[in-house]
């Protein structure tokens, strides 16, 4: 009896701790950030590409490829 009044008790106390979740920013998704540098222009890409940003240089480097929005270097 006592097993079982101590095991009650202690799984009732584990159940009444409150749990809180931090707050963690969630990244943006691959596909907002293709959206957005889809439609940057070549000045901003520049700025995150020299920042690291994978997606902004991929992107900056189809523009240099197209030569979409960028002057020619013949």
């Amino acid at each position: 009896m006592k097993k079982l009044f101590l095991g009650t008790s202690l799984f009732l106390g584990l159940l009444s701790f409150q749990v809180h979740a931090d707050y963690v920013p969630q990244q943006p998704s691959t596909s907002a950030l293709a959206a957005q540098y889809s439609r940057m222009p070549v000045s901003e890409l520049q700025k995150a590409a020299r920042a690291g940003q994978p997606a902004a240089q991929f992107y900056l480097a189809t523009h240099y490829q197209h030569g979409k929005d960028v002057a020619k270097d013949l």
